[in-house]
Formats: C-alpha cells, structure tokens, sequence
C-alpha cells in the first residue's frame, strides 16, 4: 500500500478539475469526487442559488465540512471548488492528507472553456466581465496556489493529457514514499 491514496485537484474554474478528476481517477483505478457537486447534491440546492441565498461566508462553512469529509476517502481524485484552497483549513487539511495539484491555467482560457462547457451553470464569483474577474481572482489566490505539491500548466493540453500528468506524479510520490 502507498502513502499516496488520495489526490486534489485545486484552481481557477474552468482549469479542467472535474474533468480531469474523473480522466486521473479512471486511470488510477480510483474515485472520483467533486466537492462542489456534492455540496449542491447534499443541500439541493446550485451552488449559484446558495451563494446569492445565503452569501459566501455560508457556502463557505459548508464547504469546508464537506472538504473535511471527502478529503478523508481514500483511493480518490477530488476536484476542489476554485476557492477552497484559500481557506486555511482546508489546506491545511488537504496538504496532510495528500497530494495537491494546482491546475494552472490562464484566465482568457479557463473563460473559454467555461463559454464552451456543456454543463453551462452560472459561476457566482464571474459575473460579468469573466476573464477580468478570473484574472483577479487568479491573482489574490496565487499566494494559496503556490502552496500545492505540484503545478502543472494546462496551456495546449487535452483534459486527458493533464490527467496522464497528474497520474505520472502520482506515481512518482508513492514510489518515493516507499522509499523512506
């Protein structure tokens, strides 16, 4: 058994987590989990609906409740909403309990895939004028982002390319945890 059992995919929407998630998790023979899908399944409610409902700091807490659960399953990828990273807590957590991996992707990009994505459901922090509010987000979030074990940059990739990388890596992890 390795030390490596459980991976996090965090960063800006439309960087790719839920579906490389799902892409990394088929590969490993894992779970595949998205902490958001699971808020909006466990509340019933969207999570646009809970944010202008209830407000941020709300969506927030039950995040992180939900983070502390999933985070705690093994043999998973999980896909982390692009903020809950920021959150103290839950990178604390999520550092302790596995490998992070930021997706990397530039704002005019993750707006793209975003404009194009087949599941089109409104993004409460991108109101408006989206790749300026992802470029801000990007930016108070970088020092967070930078805190991951690994970076990788999606620029050019396929979804199942950047899951063949964060397969890779981790693999890599666990042979050198079981070195030790």
């Amino acid at each position: 058994m390795t030390l490596i059992d459980r991976v996090f995919l965090i960063g800006l929407s439309g960087s790719g987590k839920s579906t490389v998630a799902k892409l990394a998790a088929e590969l490993l023979g894992w779970t595949a989990n998205d902490s958001d899908a699971e808020i909006s399944n466990q509340d019933g409610r969207s999570i646009a609906d809970i944010f202008s409902e209830d407000g941020e700091e709300s969506f927030r807490k039950l995040e992180r409740a939900q983070v502390q659960t999933l985070s705690s399953k093994p043999d998973q990828v999980l896909a982390l909403g692009g903020g809950a990273f920021t959150d103290p807590t839950n990178r604390c957590m999520l550092l302790k309990r596995g490998l992070v991996v930021w997706l990397d992707v530039a704002p005019t990009e993750a707006a793209e895939r975003l404009n194009t994505s087949l599941n089109h459901e409104p993004r409460p922090l991108l109101q408006n004028d989206p790749v300026t509010r992802l470029a801000q987000l990007r930016a108070k979030r970088l020092p967070q982002y930078q805190k991951a074990n690994l970076r990788i940059n999606t620029a050019g990739l396929t979804a199942g390319e950047v899951a063949e990388k964060v397969v890779a890596a981790t693999k890599m992890m666990a042979a050198a945890a079981n070195l030790q």
